[in-house]
């Protein structure tokens, strides 16, 4: 269950979670495994300074948790409070060595090559004070544009004192960019959305899954990294798409068994587990009836990829197939942008889907709705299938 919130009570060092709108109630929940961590209310976090950003707080015994098992989170940050009435009061000595000893801690756990400090009035003569000085404490150039140690200076927010914090970044660039992701693709998601809206799911050992119009392979790899499922299928119709899933699925330690064969250059010499690539369309597929519980899609959104007239005869075929494809009482989630060509397609499909929840959240610009569907009938779930027998049908 997700964290319930007391009165703020920060005793101990603050940290915070910077993660996409939509995605707190899912970082909290991710949080609450961890021992040690206090969560705080989101008024602890005061104001981000990026409307495409919002912020959980928390306070942690011991060292925070590693960013790498918080899926969902774009950043972690740690808060240095300082009770000082003004900027130009954290130049004093005492100050200083503070400070300076905080970036040095995060300096030394990974590579960075500038700084940047993000601050109200960036170009005043106190803020280019402060840059300067923590430049010098730590060794980097000044990198107002593209600097990686990334330091931000607010106003303390109400809720938890008075005076400045100031947060530093603990890696050089977002979690969102995942080591995995070694092919991009134009329309990519983000993976702390397809994270998120495998939390949403569940992810059950026994799940068998097929990502229609999987693309880069974004969904597939988020699936795998939080534990292992019986099945992990992925169907595109292009070529460039397959294969850049495949060089994706590849570096995030999965074998690749596909329809335009493995990625030799990165098959892992132990995969975790397999996936199946076939090159079809997702509206026509030759997969076995009722053969999954989860279907998960990205379609495009009629923008940057796609054009937005085709999206209401692709919602429909993909509604459609996706009933096929999933057993009565499965789960879908589909990622769309046009909302209401969705909701259209889905009023239309009749009793295969019903809605069972939406989600909004942001990626690049946009404000997409994760939308969850369960397949109409009473939830009997077929015998189930070995992989390879799966995967020997679907050939």
């Amino acid at each position: 269950m997700p964290p319930t919130f007391g009165a703020p009570a920060p005793s101990g060092p603050r940290w915070e979670l910077e993660v996409r709108p939509g995605l707190a109630p899912f970082a909290r929940d991710e949080l609450a495994a961890h021992p040690g961590v206090t969560p705080l209310p989101p008024e602890a976090a005061g104001e981000t300074d990026d409307a495409h950003a919002a912020a959980v707080p928390f306070t942690c015994d011991g060292p925070p948790p590693d960013l790498a098992t918080l899926r969902t989170a774009t950043s972690l940050q740690r808060v240095v409070p300082f009770d000082v009435p003004r900027p130009k009061a954290l130049l004093g000595d005492a100050a200083h060595r503070t400070l300076a000893a905080e970036l040095r801690a995060v300096r030394m756990r990974d590579v960075f090559h500038g700084l940047r400090v993000e601050a109200a009035g960036a170009d005043t003569p106190v803020v280019q004070r402060l840059r300067a000085a923590w430049g010098e404490a730590v060794g980097l150039p000044d990198a107002p544009e593209d600097g990686d140690l990334r330091v931000r200076l607010r106003r303390a927010p109400p809720a938890v004192g008075r005076g400045w914090e100031v947060l530093i970044r603990t890696t050089p660039r977002p979690a969102s960019v995942r080591p995995w992701r070694v092919v991009d693709r134009p329309g990519g998601l983000d993976a702390c959305v397809a994270a998120a809206a495998w939390r949403w799911v569940g992810t059950p050992a026994d799940q068998r899954v097929v990502n229609l119009m999987c693309g880069g392979g974004t969904l597939l790899a988020e699936r795998a990294a939080l534990g292992p499922a019986a099945a992990l299928v992925g169907v595109d119709l292009d070529a460039d798409a397959l294969e850049a899933a495949a060089a994706n699925l590849g570096a995030a330690g999965l074998a690749v068994d596909g329809d335009l064969g493995p990625a030799p250059d990165r098959a892992p010499a132990r995969a975790r587990a397999t996936v199946r690539l076939r090159l079809a369309d997702a509206t026509a597929t030759d997969l076995p009836d009722a053969a999954f519980d989860v279907l998960v899609a990205d379609p495009p959104w009629g923008d940057a990829v796609g054009a937005a007239d085709d999206l209401p005869d692709l919602y429909a075929g993909l509604l459609r197939e996706g009933a096929r494809l999933v057993r009565p009482g499965g789960t879908a989630v589909v990622v769309t942008h046009a909302l209401r060509a969705f909701e259209a397609a889905l009023a239309a499909a009749g009793d295969g889907w019903r809605a069972d929840g939406t989600l909004r959240v942001f990626q690049g610009g946009h404000r997409p709705a994760l939308h969850r569907l369960r397949r109409a009938g009473d939830g009997g779930t077929p015998p189930r299938r070995r992989e390879g027998d799966l995967l020997d049908s679907a050939s």
